[in-house]
Formats: structure tokens, sequence, C-alpha cells
């Protein structure tokens, strides 16, 4: 008995949020539901509004893994803008039990209902794999390689697993020819859906040293293929996991 029509706005939106202010709901709309960021420029009178928070990026526990033009965009643009979006929203989400204590911890945020993100299992889903045999242990990264995401410590991992294991992980590689990486990491690049499927099907384990998720889509996506989910002790990422 719901209809939804999501839209899309160009990334300039973000930066100049009086253009979404200007933008008319869908005729007969009766709930609008956006982004933290943002949220604030899609209030309208008797339209109710739902925020959807999906990552804590003003913990101040991040800083040391920004760079400075993180830091301060976050500082100085996003953080306002979410905090002046919670004000304005009629009822607020968080994608994990982990963002709605932050929210409650940092911000002073009540009444926030935690709704985690779904996956599709027609898509993600188990597939039969080949027997092992004698090739290397099949690890696999999803993300950029941010410290952040743990980029930085993929490579002394895997220098430190050796040749019994390997590492696929999801970046271009021409982008990788400076770096000095061991010759058990194999860049993958960038891929579709259908072959983000393919790559969690075929590895041994999921490895996401992330030094923070809001939620932790790579571990939701490779469980339901069926796989292992080798994570850092951290932030949203335990509540997904179990």
């Amino acid at each position: 008995g719901i209809k939804a029509q999501i839209s899309w706005f160009p990334l300039l939106h973000e930066l100049l949020p009086s253009l979404l202010q200007r933008v008319q709901p869908p005729v007969g709309a009766d709930i609008v539901i956006a982004g933290s960021w943002n949220g604030f420029a899609f209030k309208r009178i008797g339209l109710p509004l739902v925020v959807v928070v999906h990552h804590c990026s003003f913990d101040a526990d991040l800083r040391p893994y920004k760079s400075a033009f993180q830091h301060l965009y976050h500082r100085l643009l996003a953080e306002p803008r979410e905090v002046r979006s919670l004000h304005a929203a009629d009822a607020v989400v968080a994608v994990s039990r982990y963002v709605a204590h932050h929210l409650r911890q940092k911000l002073g945020t009540d009444g926030v209902e935690v709704i985690h993100n779904w996956v599709d299992t027609d898509l993600f889903r188990p597939q039969p794999q080949e027997a092992r045999g004698d090739r290397p242990f099949r690890l696999l990264f999803v993300g950029k390689l941010s410290r952040l995401k743990g980029g930085d410590l993929l490579a002394p991992l895997m220098r430190r697993l050796g040749v019994g294991f390997e590492l696929c992980f999801t970046a271009e590689p021409q982008d990788c020819k400076k770096m000095n990486l061991p010759a058990n990491m194999i860049p993958i690049g960038k891929l579709s859906e259908q072959g983000m499927v393919q790559a969690y099907q075929s590895c041994d384990a999921l490895l996401l040293p992330s030094r923070a998720e809001g939620f932790g889509y790579a571990a939701l996506e490779a469980m339901a293929c069926g796989k292992p989910v080798i994570a850092s002790n951290n932030t949203a990422l335990p509540e997904i996991v179990q």
C-alpha cells in the first residue's frame, strides 16, 4: 500500500541546498524521506519529514583518519546542516544502533528509530564454489583505499600472511602502479553490481579492517552470499556481523 518515488539530484545541490528548497514535492505526496546532510531543505508545510542518518562523520574519534579537507568540509558545512535537519525532522531514523547511540550521545537527539539497511537476497545469494585445490585462500576488500576504511592496513597484512593468501580489492590497476604493494594483492577495478555479486561469490572471506562504518554494507552483502566476514571490532561492524 506504499508507493515510493525516488528523486536524485546533482552533487551541486549538496553544496547549495537552497536549490533543493525550490524543488516541488511530487503531486499527492504524503511524506518526505531525506538524508541528514540536506534534509532540512525538504521541509514543507503540512508534509511530514523523516530524516535518515547513515554515518557518524562528525565523531571526534575519526579525526586522525580524515584529510584536512574532509575535516573542514564535515566541520564547517555538513555538521551544521545535519543538526539543522535533525531539528526540522518530524522523525529521525538511524541505520544502526551505533549511529543512534552517536546521535544521542554527541548531539542529544532523542527518539531515534533504528531501521537497518536492506540487501536484495535474490541478487546477493550463495553460489556453489569450486574446490580450492592448491590456490591461495582468497580474501576480498570492497571500498576505497582510505585510512578510514583501513586501506593502509592491507599491504602490511598481506605481507604478513604471505603466499598462502591473496587479496582481491576494488581499485583500478593503473592507480596502484606507484604503490608498493605485495604480489598477493590483486586490484580488480571498479565493479558493476553483478560484478560485485560475483566477487563475493568467488572469494573465501571478506576482509573489512575499517576504522568506521555507520552500517557496513559490504559485510551484509558478503554474508548474504554465504561468506564469512573478518572485520574490525568497532562502530557498527560487530552489530551487522552479529
